[in-house]
């Protein structure tokens, strides 16, 4: 009996080690950020699929949040992993969230971008990091999906009337010491009018769709009149969940797709929820 018992144990045990050592980093997303004089829309699709698509997709992730009432978050790239036998699990969600809480105890109250986004870069780095000596096949496969970038953070606040913003991502490079590295940008790579007057919609994560999205509506602005041309107005709202919806419907890869949630910051420091799916909270204390 107890020679059984140790046998069942011991099974379970390779069981245990074999997925944990076959799961997956978690990927996707397209995220559409909509910048207008006074306001900031950004929408993003709900979809969580590993990098091998070996396990079916999970289309109710939430990838924006508010933190604290005063931050807007979210997340492209690979945004999570199941864990290890030495490493918990972990979603770039979650960990903007404690981010948040730690950088809100540690000034006294309120925080802002700068102090949340360096907790945030630090728990990344240091949990791809760990990841890498665990096992460095994940991590090498996650950068090339990102050519380099592993992971990226969106942080946004309203400051002095404006709304400032950065960049945070997590990197892979194999002749760098240590190999995972942070870097703090404030530079969109794909951003357009998309159709707009004095807005540019720019998009993250999966772009191709957003691309030929933005440049038919660029086209067709451009071909009609002058006079026709001022009184073209695209509606914000619609046009940033729209380019979210139809990159769910039509990106080829497979990573996009679910509900499309959204969410309006302004100058003045106010959120207003868009579209939210039922499991995202409104806010995240």
């Amino acid at each position: 009996m107890r020679f059984a018992t140790m046998r069942k144990v011991l099974v379970v045990f390779v069981a245990l080690v074999a997925y944990r050592s076959s799961a997956q980093v978690e990927h996707g997303t397209v995220v559409i950020l909509n910048f207008s004089k006074d306001k900031l829309i950004v929408a993003a699709d709900s979809r969580g699929s590993d990098s091998n698509n070996d396990r079916p997709p999970d289309d109710s992730q939430c990838k924006l949040a508010q933190l604290n009432h005063r931050i807007l978050f979210t997340t492209t790239g690979a945004v999570g992993h199941p864990g290890t036998l030495l490493i918990p699990a972990w979603n770039n969600m979650d960990v903007a969230i404690s981010s948040m809480r730690s950088a809100v105890a540690a000034a006294g109250g309120q925080a802002d971008i700068e102090t949340v986004s360096a907790y945030w870069a630090k728990a990344l780095k240091d949990k791809w990091q760990g990841l890498y000596v665990e096992n460095s096949a994940q991590v090498i496969r996650a950068a090339e999906i990102g050519n380099g970038t592993i992971t990226v953070g969106f942080f946004a606040q309203a400051k002095e009337e404006k709304i400032d913003w950065g960049i945070v991502l997590v990197t892979f490079d194999r002749m760098q010491v240590p190999p995972i590295q942070v870097v703090w940008s404030k530079d969109l790579a794909y951003c357009w009018p998309c159709g707009q007057s004095s807005a540019r919609l720019c998009a993250g994560g999966q772009v191709a769709v957003p691309t030929q999205f933005c440049s038919a509506l660029d086209s067709a602005k451009a071909s009609v009149g002058r006079n026709r041309r001022r009184k073209l107005r695209l509606d914000e709202e619609l046009l940033t969940i729209g380019a979210g919806k139809m990159t769910a419907a039509c990106d080829l890869t497979g990573s996009v797709g679910g509900p499309i949630d959204a969410i309006e910051l302004t100058t003045k420091g106010e959120f207003r929820w868009l579209r939210r799916k039922s499991n995202c909270p409104e806010n995240q204390d």
